[in-house]
């Protein structure tokens, strides 16, 4: 009988991991969402990087807008040049990263991300040149 319940017990645990997989493959974080939209930038593939916008920042920017507003900062990121932090509650959350660039630069963003059917979008964001005032 004791072979039955660790079979039981295995198939439990395989289930309760199979389920956490399928969440965190499903639902990415929305700092993966972030780094994903940053990621696309970095690669001038814009039309992915816009891709990760709400429809309702769609809406206020259009796709040449965003082009023109990003295509600046798509050069020169490193991945060793970055910090992250990241705010979560319930369906909204704030991403916030900071970047420095290979010709020393540095930059902020602040992401406004929204989950709405599984995925995190981006809905709202902000861009500030410069060194933080904040520590």
């Amino acid at each position: 009988m004791s072979k039955y319940l660790l079979v039981g017990v295995g198939i439990f645990f395989a289930a309760v991991l199979g389920v956490a997989i399928y969440f965190l493959t499903v639902a990415p974080a929305p700092l993966s969402a972030a780094k994903t939209f940053i990621a696309s930038v970095e690669a001038n593939d814009f039309e992915a990087a816009y891709s990760k916008f709400h429809p309702d920042l769609r809406l206020r920017l259009s796709f040449p807008e965003f082009v023109e507003a990003w295509k600046g900062r798509s050069s020169s990121l490193n991945e060793a040049n970055r910090s992250w932090s990241t705010d979560v509650e319930n369906e909204t959350a704030e991403v916030k990263g900071r970047f420095t660039t290979a010709d020393g630069e540095e930059w902020s963003a602040v992401f406004h991300l929204i989950k709405q059917d599984g995925l995190w979008q981006i809905i709202d964001y902000e861009v500030q040149d410069g060194r933080s005032t904040s520590s």
